[in-house]
């Protein structure tokens, strides 16, 4: 075991560990947590560089994953559905929207929010807000371990067809264990 996995987080380092488990942003998680922005981006970087911080991040997130209901293999299921919606599956061949029940399930997943307005002339338009599916594609990738080598064009870490199925297998061994 390495000897600062022992070492106590201070009161800030703890809040930066809830903080940036709300959306992995090291910057902003040290801001929440108190640290002076100016150094914000420099001491996000660092907290994450600390294994004991590294610990217990790793710590947390296996408590909040036992606590919920939550499956890992949902998570990955809602991302890949959000991902790769197709969004041509939302209108008709005449490219008007299609009521919401005729949408496919897996698309009407990518749907934030539904809009409607109606002219005083009687046009009506609807307004579709889609989920960010770059977003949504990044997360899968860190979910799944690929963000290093995948996002950032280095094929030297980029993970073959076969290397990705082994991941995933262990992504979800990992996380169904107690």
């Amino acid at each position: 075991m390495h000897p600062d996995t022992k070492q106590k987080l201070t009161k800030r380092q703890a809040r930066f560990v809830e903080e940036y488990l709300t959306d992995f942003n090291a910057t902003q998680a040290a801001v929440r947590a108190g640290y002076s922005e100016v150094n914000a981006a420099r001491i996000g970087y660092e907290n994450l560089q600390k294994v004991h911080i590294q610990s217990a991040i790793g710590n947390r997130q296996k408590e909040l994953l036992v606590s919920s209901s939550v499956k890992p293999e949902q998570i990955v299921k809602e991302l890949t559905k959000l991902a790769f919606a197709d969004v041509s599956k939302l209108y008709d061949q005449q490219w008007n929207v299609r009521n919401l029940d005729e949408v496919p399930v897996e698309v009407r997943a990518a749907i934030v929010a539904v809009s409607k307005t109606t002219t005083p002339h009687g046009i009506t338009t609807v307004k579709l807000t889609l989920v960010n599916k770059l977003s949504a594609l990044d997360s899968l990738a860190r979910l799944l371990g690929m963000h290093n080598g995948m996002w950032r064009g280095d094929e030297s870490q980029a993970m073959s067809d076969d290397e990705l199925r082994e991941r995933i297998s262990q992504v979800f061994a990992h996380a169904s264990k107690p």
